[in-house]
């Protein structure tokens, strides 16, 4: 940020992160001396809820306090109405905000249903090429506490179950691999001992899906964005993993039945070798049509200009 800005430009920051992999500011030390001198008077954040580190949390916070600056949070990842007992600084980040862009429909004033998800075209080639989306669980093993490291490696082995059942059927697999590291064990190792190190591939998943059949390894951001475009997709996972807030129970349990989610991937391998020629019409019944809708509504009904309704809810 620049001292010698024009007058106005001082009075009203708009700070967006939209999905960034690192902090928007490096520099908060700088920020906050600014806005103790006043010379930053920023009026408004519009943030992820996602918060990259304690600097940040403090700028923002500090600011709210001091400046009476208000604060509006757009939903990132699965969060707070979807998952019970969430991060306790995202239910903190929801009561302190003026605004709160939300995935799910909330009977509350100041939330508003824009998720802010990527739009996707379903392939309409025969399934021959099986994509599958890893968690980015590798992630937490940074926190090394027992249940999580053991939650990550069983999740890493039932992908690798499912990779060995399904390219028994089909000779050509892609794994959208995760962009974080595992730090406590060789990954790499485990696809090359099990044959599979040549189907990883960082390409990005819009691009995957034109010719691929997508299965979710994990319940997660993926499997609400390709809900919300209505993509016929497998997920499997293990429900000991994800705790589901009543509402999303509910709806999960109804989807079930109609075979696409799984709770283990012996059985999610087995419907896709077995059904892979007759998908669409499986996913087309029409009870399950009106219910996916149902869940559309309620977890990720994002329109298809979602971005201007999104510009106009900030009232730029």
């Amino acid at each position: 940020l620049k001292s010698d800005l024009d007058e106005n430009l001082k009075n009203e920051w708009f700070i967006l992160v939209y999905l960034l992999p690192i902090s928007l500011f490096e520099n908060f030390e700088f920020l906050n001396e600014k806005t103790k001198k006043n010379d930053l008077n920023i009026k408004r954040f519009v943030l992820s809820n996602i918060r990259k580190n304690e600097d940040e949390c403090f700028f923002i916070t500090n600011n709210i306090d001091k400046h009476k600056s208000k604060l509006e949070i757009f939903q990132y990842g699965v969060g707070l109405y979807f998952q019970q007992q969430h991060i306790f600084a995202t239910e903190f980040e929801y009561e302190i905000a003026s605004k709160y862009y939300s995935w799910t429909s909330l009977n509350d004033k100041k939330s508003i249903q824009i998720p802010l998800f990527r739009n996707f075209k379903k392939s309409n080639k025969p399934i021959s090429q099986i994509l599958l989306i890893n968690s980015s669980w590798g992630y937490f093993y940074k926190f090394t506490n027992g249940p999580m490291f053991e939650g990550v490696k069983k999740n890493f082995d039932n992908q690798i179950k499912f990779l060995n059942l399904v390219k028994t059927k089909f000779n050509k697999l892609i794994i959208k691999d995760a962009k974080y590291t595992d730090e406590n064990f060789d990954k790499i190792k485990i696809y090359k001992e099990n044959d599979l190190l040549k189907y990883k591939s960082n390409k990005n998943l819009d691009i995957l899906l034109k010719d691929s059949f997508p299965v979710c390894s994990y319940l997660g951001t993926a499997f609400i964005e390709l809900m919300a475009n209505d993509i016929p997709h497998i997920l499997f996972f293990r429900p000991s993993e994800f705790n589901a807030t009543p509402e999303a129970k509910y709806y999960l349990k109804k989807l079930k039945k109609f075979n696409f989610i799984y709770y283990n991937p012996k059985s999610a391998a087995k419907f896709l070798i077995d059904n892979h020629n007759k998908i669409d019409d499986l996913w087309n019944i029409k009870e399950f049509m009106i219910l996916r809708k149902e869940f559309r509504q309620k977890f990720c009904n994002s329109p298809y200009n979602w971005q201007s309704k999104f510009v106009r809810g900030l009232n730029l």
